[in-house]
């Protein structure tokens, strides 16, 4: 007896997480090469002030901009890390799931193919 199959292919979500890897670490290589003028980039001083904000709102310590911040350099960055990837991990699983609708979508739709009678 043979088994079958569902019509549609099954939904991996592993890929999502490696391709997610990607854009953080081009920020990361964009933000060392533009850091290497003097002033870093904007998008390093936003996040860094969301991630600032977070560990603030966590109780973890202060931030000050202007120096002598309370909350440790490894738990900033890694925090900064972290929510650099969810970021990523939210626009790559929106970015699929708008590719996949556009597909399903495209393979509804009527052709409008013209035959020559």
């Amino acid at each position: 007896m043979s088994s079958l199959k569902p019509d549609r292919p099954k939904l991996r979500l592993w890929p999502a997480f490696v391709w997610a890897a990607f854009p953080p670490m081009l920020l990361i290589g964009l933000g060392a090469l533009l850091t290497l003028n003097g002033d870093p980039p904007p998008f390093f001083l936003v996040l860094l002030l969301v991630t600032a904000s977070i560990c603030e709102g966590l109780g973890l310590g202060h931030f000050y901009i202007l120096g002598g911040s309370t909350i440790p350099d490894w738990l900033l960055f890694a925090v900064m890390g972290a929510l650099a990837y969810t970021c990523s991990l939210v626009l790559v699983l929106c970015l699929r799931s708008v590719i996949r609708w556009a597909i399903g979508l495209r393979r509804s739709s009527p052709s409008f193919a013209v035959s020559s009678s």
